[in-house]
């Protein structure tokens, strides 16, 4: 499935959408469960709706990410974070093992 720009517009605008209906019928619940009073009954709809919008959230920014936005999140994270010299170490560590091959003659696996 080929994903085009105007597609994901489509995406996103059908999920504001969906947000929009969602706070607008969910006030005028609230609304007149107030006004009439007795048991409260709107946030039963108002949590599964909301349970609903939640994964529509979810599946339309899954759709959004592609290897550039992975790329400049790692670089961002990677910037940001305040032991940035601890992750280098790991990550060389982790490509220096990778490199080595710790298997003895016969095949098994040196202890190291």
């Amino acid at each position: 499935m080929v994903r085009t720009e105007t597609w994901m517009q489509n995406m996103q605008l059908t999920f504001r959408r969906h947000r929009l209906a969602y706070l607008c019928v969910n006030v005028a619940l609230f609304a007149i469960d107030a006004l009439l009073g007795g048991a409260w009954w709107f946030h039963f709809i108002a949590f599964i709706w909301g349970l609903a919008l939640m994964i529509h959230f979810m599946v339309v920014k899954s759709l959004n990410v592609d290897d550039a936005w992975v790329e400049d999140r790692v670089i961002k994270l990677r910037i940001s974070s305040y032991d940035l010299g601890h992750i280098i170490q790991i990550s060389d560590n982790y490509n220096k093992d990778n490199e080595e091959d710790p298997r003895d003659d016969d095949g098994a696996v040196a202890p190291r």
